[in-house]
């Protein structure tokens, strides 16, 4: 029984935010707003949606450089096969995700993101060791950087949306558990 009188024999052990309005269990059935006027669910959402976003603009980039920049080994070499299934992974990610609003949807995205940055740090770190063994790249040393900087650029997307995942996964168990 909460001081107000009011009990839930199905409520889960809740811990108190300060933020929060009310000390109610079922407060997952309205619109949480907490820091101010702030929507937590809406701005986790509203960056998932970014970052879908983002992964359209940057395919526009990735696509295109990375099929001219594996022209010379042939287009069916295995390392170009590798970063194609990225690329259909991101694009099918961030339609997914942009075709689940309002509801959120990282999943596919946070997936096809670990792709791309495990792609990402196998090339960077084959790149570095031939850097050191004091082979020549095929563009340059600028070909280690922009690699790099992309694969930390997909580890940082991959971070946000894995995050992003688990607070989805956390209000759908909450809202079942708590809310029936």
């Amino acid at each position: 029984m909460l001081a107000s009188g009011f009990s839930h024999a199905h409520a889960k052990p809740w811990a108190w935010h300060p933020c929060h309005r009310a000390h109610c269990p079922c407060r997952y059935q309205t619109v949480q707003r907490c820091h101010g006027s702030q929507n937590v669910e809406m701005d986790g959402r509203n960056l998932e949606t970014g970052l879908a976003w983002f992964t359209l603009a940057a395919m526009a980039i990735y696509i295109p450089v990375e099929t001219w920049a594996s022209l010379p080994h042939g287009l069916l070499n295995p390392f170009y096969l590798v970063d194609v299934v990225a690329m259909v992974l991101l694009i099918g990610g961030a339609i997914r995700s942009l075709r689940a609003r309002p509801a959120s949807a990282p999943g596919v995205l946070c997936a096809a993101c670990a792709w791309a940055a495990a792609n990402g740090w196998r090339a960077t770190f084959g790149r570095l060791r031939d850097v050191m063994n004091g082979e020549a790249l095929d563009h340059g040393i600028g070909e280690l950087w922009a690699v790099g900087i992309a694969t930390a650029i997909a580890l940082a997307c991959f971070g946000i949306l894995l995050f992003l995942v688990v607070c989805a996964e956390q209000r759908r168990t909450e809202t079942r558990s708590v809310c029936r």
